[in-house]
């Protein structure tokens, strides 16, 4: 999938979704050594796409 890179680019990415009580998540941008693990375990329904544009686009 194409995922938010920086502010004006987006780059193909892997990625896999949890699941049950709480969430955690983890993009892996294909053509780079970017990786992002997201854990929540307060289970408050977080906007995904939200939240990993705001932390692939930050520096």
């Amino acid at each position: 999938m194409e995922l938010p890179y920086t502010n004006i680019t987006s780059a193909k990415a892997v990625a896999h979704g949890g699941a049950g009580m709480g969430t955690s998540f983890t993009v892996r941008f294909v053509e780079s050594a970017r990786i992002i693990i997201n854990w929540n375990n307060m289970f408050k329904n977080p906007i995904l796409f939200e939240l990993i544009t705001f932390l692939t686009t930050k520096k």
